[in-house]
């Protein structure tokens, strides 16, 4: 988590790791040793390295509790997102197309993974 300097009640952004669910059944199940990626970073505090600098972070501790590779799903209609995994690291594997989403809406994903212990 990452708070503003100056205005310690902003959150200027956050990222999760957990690990893959090995009972999953649905569309992008993962393999043991899988983790999954969240982030965020408030709009006005973007390209400011925050990201990167929570990246830094989350990829020590993901080595720390044995993670092989860390899964990053995200929309194919979010541009941002997708260049931020990929200055990461973050290499695509899959696309999944026609994911529905809430509300009726469905947006192809893209998977993409980054390799903790090895080259990807």
């Amino acid at each position: 988590m990452a708070q503003h300097p100056e205005h310690c009640d902003q959150l200027m952004g956050f990222q999760a790791l957990e690990w893959a669910d090995p009972n999953w059944q649905g569309v992008g199940k993962l393999p043991q040793g899988w983790a999954i990626i969240a982030s965020f970073v408030a709009a006005d505090c973007q390209v400011r390295g925050i990201g990167k600098a929570l990246f830094q972070a989350t990829r020590l501790r993901a080595q720390i509790a044995g993670v092989c590779n860390i899964d990053a799903t995200i929309r194919a209609d979010n541009p941002s997102g997708l260049r931020y995994y990929a200055k990461l690291g973050f290499i695509e594997y899959q696309r999944i197309a026609d994911v529905a989403l809430s509300k009726g809406m469905v947006a192809d994903k893209v998977c993409t993974a980054f390799s903790v212990i090895k080259p990807f």
